[in-house]
């Protein structure tokens, strides 16, 4: 690993722990979308002509092996906010990003780690193709605009399909309330209709570093494309209009033989609820 060219272990001392890179493989959220909720219908009508991705929060944790080297990083990152950092193989990625915050530190001796939080103010994501990407054997019953997740090079975890069929919440209709009446009054009982509903996704990959970006960029590419995409479940025999809600990394590890695994927690807003 160096950061703007330095390598961090002989200048600092600072190398990558083994569980605290996870954030490496997170894509973030849309800025808020123009969006109408209309009482008279179900869920939410959402512009997504032109979404925009909004800016990355980067959680890294690292060890020292001599925590008297945390003032020449401080120096160092004070040189300017934004800051170049490049993590060899098998990571074999880019992080252009500005310190945010230190969020823990912990010591023994001259040993130590911390965590450090980074801001990627501009995340740029460049979709790779579907033809790029080798499929995973096993087909899996859910489909993303047409194409089985296999199709993407990712597996579906265990506990995907309950979350798409918990119900969404009920919309509240119009209603009389009254500071000197006790209750609600009112309430208007003619219809019911639900609010946007979220479900995740769960997905994993396991591919050397050169398979994996291109099957992170290819799924992360569809999902985060202007206009509304589609999930398709078999097991459940249902089928949804949605879009991309953000993801959460739960699992990203470099394997004995140097392959990346990978599991992450995709939330989909389901139109039409």
């Amino acid at each position: 690993m160096t950061i703007d060219g330095i390598d961090a272990y002989m200048a600092y001392g600072v190398t990558l722990r083994e569980d605290g890179f996870n954030a490496l493989a997170s894509v973030p959220s849309f800025k808020s979308l123009p969006s109408n909720n209309w009482h008279e219908y179900d869920g939410v009508e959402v512009d997504l002509t032109a979404p925009v991705l909004d800016s990355r929060r980067v959680v890294l944790s690292f060890n020292i092996s001599d925590v008297r080297k945390l003032a020449d990083l401080r120096t160092d990152l004070e040189q300017g906010a934004e800051h170049t950092i490049f993590f060899s193989a098998p990571l074999r990625t880019v992080l252009k990003a500005r310190l945010y915050s230190m969020d823990s530190l912990a010591t023994h001796l001259r040993l130590g780690y911390f965590t450090l939080t980074l801001i990627e103010d501009t995340y740029s994501l460049v979709a790779a193709d579907l033809a790029q990407i080798t499929p995973c054997p096993y087909v899996q019953g859910v489909s993303l605009d047409g194409h089985d997740l296999a199709e993407y090079g990712w597996l579906v975890l265990r506990g995907t399909e309950v979350t798409f069929l918990q119900w969404p919440a009920v919309k509240e209709n119009h209603y009389t309330k009254q500071q000197y009446e006790a209750g609600i009054k009112d309430y208007d009982m003619s219809h019911v209709r639900f609010a946007e509903k979220e479900a995740t996704l769960k997905v994993h990959s396991r591919a050397s570093a050169a398979e994996f970006w291109k099957r992170h960029r290819c799924l992360f590419g569809v999902l985060t494309a202007p206009g509304v995409h589609q999930i398709r479940l078999d097991n459940l025999s249902q089928w949804h209009n949605c879009y991309y809600g953000g993801s959460s990394v739960t699992k990203f590890a470099i394997g004995a033989d140097g392959e990346l695994w990978c599991d992450i927690d995709i939330r989909l807003r389901l139109l039409g609820a």
